[in-house]
C-alpha cells in the first residue's frame, strides 16, 4: 500500500470487455464519492500512463483508506506496463457488457491474457441494465472456465447503488481472505 497524506491507498483494476463498460463502471464509482478531488490518473502511476488514456476513480473507505480504481482501456497497449499496474493492487474486476456470445468470447480472452497472471481477488460483473433476458451466472462461469473463488455479480453499471453492492461484496471477500 502507498501512503498519500496519511491515507493508505490501494488499487483495484477495472477491466472492461469494451472500454465503454469500464468507463461507465468508473463513472458510477465516482458518483458514489462526489466530494472526492478528481485527479485524472491518481498518485500511484508514473507519467508514462498519462498518454494511455486510463480512466480513474477513487473512493474513500474510511479516514485511513482510499481505493483507486483504474480502467484498463486496451490490452495490447497496457501489456508492457502490467507489472506497474499490478503493484499494490488488491483486486481486479472484469466488467462484461451483456450475456452475448461475443462478450463472453471477449471476456475469455481477457481472463486468459490478464486475470490468470494476477494473484489477487477477482470478480466478474455482468451488466444487466439492457434487460435482454439473463443467463444464470453459473452458466457464464462454466463458459468462462472460472475458478470457484472468482466472484460473479449482476449489476446495472449505470447505477451507483448497484455498483456499490459489487464493491461491498468484493471488499467483504478481501477482508474475509485477509483474516
Amino acid at each position: 500500500m502507498n501512503q498519500s497524506e496519511g491515507i493508505s491507498v490501494v488499487k483495484i483494476l477495472i477491466i472492461g470487455v469494451s472500454k465503454e463498460v469500464g468507463t461507465q463502471f468508473i463513472n458510477s464509482i465516482n458518483m458514489l464519492n462526489p466530494s472526492a478531488s478528481f485527479q485524472k490518473y491518481g498518485v500511484l502511476l508514473p507519467p508514462i500512463f498519462d498518454s494511455l488514456n486510463i480512466g480513474f476513480g477513487e473512493l474513500k473507505i474510511d479516514q485511513h483508506t482510499m481505493l483507486h480504481f483504474y480502467n484498463i482501456p486496451n490490452l495490447e497497449v497496457i501489456s508492457p506496463f502490467w507489472h506497474i499496474l499490478a503493484e499494490n493492487c488488491i483486486a481486479d474486476i472484469l466488467v462484461m457488457n451483456d450475456y452475448s456470445n461475443e462478450c463472453i468470447l471477449g471476456a475469455s480472452k481477457i481472463i486468459n491474457f490478464y486475470l490468470l497472471k494476477l494473484k489477487m481477488v477477482s470478480a466478474v460483473v455482468v451488466n444487466n441494465s439492457k434487460s435482454r433476458g439473463s443467463i444464470p451466472l453459473q452458466s457464464i462461469r462454466k463458459k468462462l472456465k472460472l475458478a470457484k473463488d472468482v466472484q460473479m455479480f449482476e449489476c446495472d453499471i449505470a447505477r451507483p447503488d448497484s455498483v456499490k453492492v459489487v464493491l461491498l461484496g468484493l471488499l467483504e471477500r478481501i477482508y474475509h481472505l485477509s483474516n
